[in-house]
């Protein structure tokens, strides 16, 4: 079935099977965005981190097991672990930097309005590394998206004091360092399955909870709900699974810079599910 609606999927031009998987990946961090919020308000990140990422590698190595596809490209990608190595690091910090600020921040809209940069470094870094250039069209498509995201972020609370100094540095960097890893993935990311980008992101992600959990070895539990750790693993296919494999597969078919700025609209998805169920 997942191969039938993969080869119908593929008959479509690059930039509309771009934008169904931007679809995908919108709707499924929309899920995410409901689930780490709420699992973070009553677990620390480093024990959060542990299922999350966990349960995330399982559903991908899952998928790599059962698809051959997946593992001959594996077997091809590992002739670039250094790029590999590079881009899951980067990705890594910037994960890790967001959950951090998340954690931290007082006013969550900080943390929204700041994200929002991200589309801003991603039109550069694909105008400067891989040359690319928009229609006026394009151009306008993605400031009103950008704009209409900024309103939907800002909030009255939201001071140019907050704005510049809480937390607001860690996402810049963070941002930064996400795009720039997006930007230099982008090489091989038409040539390598999805699902190996996602694991190799896994693993460096689970590398450094882990890390934060020997640091302070007596502050955390892993002890846990069955029922909550069913929750975690339901809630991390939509993220560290469908969401990874959704976002790596539309930036294989669409430019940085707009897939960027239509990633952006997960704003919009968020206030509407709030809407709707609260």
């Amino acid at each position: 079935m997942t191969k039938n609606l993969s080869s119908k999927i593929k008959q479509y031009p690059y930039y509309y099977q771009g934008l169904f998987w931007i679809f995908v990946d919108v709707s499924s961090l929309t899920v995410v965005y409901m689930a780490t919020k709420l699992f973070l308000n009553s677990l620390p990140f480093p024990v959060f981190g542990i299922y999350w990422f966990g349960t995330g590698f399982l559903w991908n190595l899952l998928f790599l097991l059962f698809t051959p596809e997946a593992k001959q490209s594996l077997k091809n990608a590992m002739k670039f672990s250094w790029f590999l190595f590079f881009v899951g690091f980067l990705d890594a910090v910037a994960t890790i930097m967001w959950f951090k600020a998340i954690e931290e921040t007082p006013n969550p809209s900080v943390v929204s309005f700041m994200t929002n940069i991200s589309p801003i470094y991603a039109l550069l870094f694909g105008m400067l590394i891989h040359k690319e250039r928009f229609t006026l069209m394009e151009s306008l498509g993605m400031l009103i998206t950008f704009v209409g995201v900024v309103m939907v972020s800002y909030a009255p609370s939201l001071t140019f004091h907050n704005f510049l100094f809480q937390n607001a540095g860690i996402i810049l960097v963070s941002s930064l360092l996400s795009q720039l890893s997006t930007a230099i993935l982008k090489f091989k990311v038409s040539s390598i399955h999805p699902v190996v980008f996602a694991l190799n992101r896994l693993i460096f992600l689970l590398t450094f909870v882990i890390a934060l959990l020997f640091m302070n070895p007596f502050s955390y539990s892993l002890h846990l709900p069955v029922y909550n750790i069913f929750l975690i693993s339901v809630a991390s296919f939509f993220g560290p699974f469908l969401s990874t494999i959704a976002g790596y597969k539309a930036l294989s078919n669409l430019k940085m810079g707009t897939y960027s700025f239509l990633l952006s609209s997960r704003s919009f998805c968020v206030v509407s599910f709030l809407h709707c169920f609260t």
